[in-house]
């Protein structure tokens, strides 16, 4: 059969507390993670609502901007009668 190395003694508990505690020298750990939380899902709302939003915004810009412009005077492109143009019958 193969050796195996023994298992450790398991640590007492006020052992493993010391050990966190040298980690762990944030006594409000908890309550920063839940503002980091916040935070985090308060700029992705931000972020998800602006992506949904500013196409609308355009558009609607674009769609303002095109009926006042096609209101204005209109401009047609110069025509010149000299070139060979291709008549359809209906035009004769």
């Amino acid at each position: 059969m193969s050796s195996m190395a023994p298992a450790p003694a398991p640590a007492t508990p006020q052992a493993q507390q010391q050990e966190e505690l040298q980690f762990l020298h944030d006594r409000r750990y908890a309550f920063h993670g839940e503002i980091m939380m916040f935070a985090l899902v308060a700029v992705f709302s931000v972020f998800i609502c602006c992506v949904a939003v500013f196409p609308c915004v355009r558009r609607l810009r674009k769609q303002g901007n095109g009926e006042d412009s096609s209101n204005a005077t209109e401009v047609s492109p110069p025509h010149n009668d000299d070139e060979m143009t291709t008549k359809f019958p209906s035009q004769l």
